[in-house]
This record gives structure tokens, C-alpha cells and sequence, in this order.
């Protein structure tokens, strides 16, 4: 069963093109299923059944693991009975119908649009290291991706006289993103002044550290927490909280659905509607606030 557990994850990686980060979860929740079967003495994928899946679960909830933790764990099972499908190697996905907890739709941590504004506005940029943060922090706002999308970024991706950079998301789709001028000038300052002294020889990433490797998403978030404590502002906004703006900003502004959800990069419209929960809960909030009846 580990030797099959290895080739699928082989083939995320290969085929899929997940991230390292994804292929990690999916291999801790396989081995905790596979430690499971072990235990109960199943020696074959084949062999599960649908009760065997429901006991997991059972144990997981007794475990007191995080709903998010239950439904990643139930997905990654049932990714895997896919992948053994679709090489007869089983011939039923015994977690087709198991239910995990309800997906709670978490609202995102947001800044309001003059107070991130003004943040954006006020970042220092004199040190080399605020400079390109400027444009790191102005980029992720203007343009809505994700912080690990922005790591990726190559120079060849950025076309700065268009305003857009070509972005590489989940599972390898390219979608191309826009930017205004204030994110145009944080990455021309980046570029003229920073950029030549850390880039090694024949380096393609666009941001980078002080060494002249690729900057990580946790240097990111990093940076991020301490210039908004520098500000005074809460230190729980976070690098994906820039994304969360970005959407919501846009739909608050008249922006239509299907155009937010292709800047973002969703697969899936559902994942967008949350934006939208959150625009019509700021519209409750005005009513309320300002409305004699409410």
C-alpha cells in the first residue's frame, strides 16, 4: 500500500504539478490512513470498505483534529480511490459518500480601502529591503495573487508598460494579471536600484533576497507583520489578506463576478461567491448603521 501511495504522489507531482507544500499534506494524511489500516489488519487497498471509512473518521473527530484538518484528510483518501481507480487497481471509492464537518466559510481578514491605502502610501522605501517590499506589497493588492504565485514570478513574466505580468497558478495555468501606476513605480524603483546588486548571474526570478535566491512566502509574511506594526496597524493581516482586498475592493466597486474570478485564478465561481457574502455583509452593516428602521 506504500508503494502505491508513493506512485500517486509521484504522479501529482509529475502529471499535476502541485506544490511541494500540497504533496506533503497529501502524504502525512495517506501514511495516517495507511497507520490505520495497518492496525486493523487490512492489507489492501481493495480490501476497504465503506464502514472502515467511517471508523477513521470517527477516530479523527475523537482525535479532535480541525474540521479543515478532517475535510483534507477525507479529500486526499478519495484523490487517492480516484488515482486507484483509474488504474484498476479497485473497483469502488468506499469515501465517495462519507461526509466530513461542514465547510465553514471563513470570513477574511480585511483592512478598509483608505486605511491599506494610506499603508501602501506610507511604506518606507529607503533600505533595499524596503524597497522591494514596497513593490512586493503594492504587487500583491494590485494584482490579487497569491503570495506563492509572486514568488514564482520570472522577469520575463512582467510587461511593465501594459501593466501586466503573466502568472503561473495552481496546477500550472497561466492567467495574466493587471496593475496600475503605483505598483508600475514600486517595481521600477526595485528594478533600477535593488535588482542589479543581488541578482546573480543569469537569474530569472524577479524577487529576491539580499543572497540573491528566490524570496520565500514566509520571508513574505514576515516583512509584512512588521511594517504593519511599524504602522500601528493589526499585525493579523497577512499576505493572502492582500488578495482578500483586492476581490473584495473590486466587487464593492461594481466589478462583475466572472472578471474577479478569472483575475483570481478560481477554477470553480464558487470560490469567488465569498466575496461577494463579504460585499453584501458590509451593505447590511450600512443599512443598520444608517437606516432610522433598521
Amino acid at each position: 500500500m506504500i508503494k502505491l501511495v508513493t506512485q500517486f504522489l509521484r504522479v501529482l507531482k509529475t502529471q499535476k504539478h502541485y506544490s511541494a507544500h500540497t504533496i506533503q499534506n497529501y502524504e502525512r494524511d495517506l501514511l495516517r490512513f495507511s497507520a490505520y489500516l495497518k492496525q486493523e489488519e487490512i492489507s489492501t487497498f481493495q480490501a476497504v470498505s465503506d464502514t472502515h471509512c467511517r471508523e477513521f473518521l470517527t477516530r479523527l473527530y475523537d482525535q479532535k483534529l480541525h474540521d479543515h484538518s478532517i475535510l483534507r484528510q477525507l479529500s486526499s483518501c478519495r484523490s487517492l480511490w480516484n488515482y486507484l481507480l483509474s488504474q484498476n487497481l479497485v473497483d469502488h471509492n468506499p469515501f465517495i459518500d462519507i461526509k466530513g464537518p461542514k465547510k465553514q466559510k471563513n470570513l477574511a481578514r480585511l483592512m478598509e480601502p483608505e486605511q491599506l491605502h494610506h499603508f501602501l502610501d506610507q511604506l518606507p522605501h529607503n533600505s533595499n529591503q524596503e524597497i522591494r517590499n514596497k513593490a512586493i506589497f503594492e504587487l500583491l493588492y494590485a494584482t490579487g495573487c497569491r503570495v506563492s504565485e509572486l514568488c514564482r514570478l520570472r522577469l520575463e513574466d512582467l510587461d511593465l508598460i501594459e501593466g501586466e505580468c503573466r502568472v503561473q497558478g495552481k496546477g500550472n495555468k497561466d492567467r495574466i494579471a493587471l496593475f496600475g501606476d503605483s505598483a508600475k513605480k514600486a517595481l521600477l524603483r526595485y528594478l533600477h536600484k535593488v535588482y542589479p546588486k543581488w541578482a546573480p548571474a543569469k537569474n530569472t526570478i524577479l524577487f529576491l533576497s539580499q543572497k540573491g535566491t528566490p524570496i520565500t512566502s514566509r520571508t513574505i509574511q514576515r516583512d509584512l507583520k512588521k511594517a504593519l506594526t511599524q504602522a500601528g496597524l493589526s499585525s493579523n493581516i497577512t499576505p493572502h489578506s492582500l488578495r482578500h482586498s483586492f476581490a473584495t475592493d473590486l466587487l464593492n466597486n461594481g466589478a462583475n463576478l466572472k472578471a474577479v474570478q478569472d483575475l483570481l485564478g478560481h477554477e470553480s465561481i464558487t470560490s469567488t461567491q465569498i466575496y461577494t457574502h463579504l460585499s453584501t455583509e458590509k451593505l447590511e452593516k450600512t443599512f443598520k448603521d444608517a437606516h432610522p428602521r433598521a
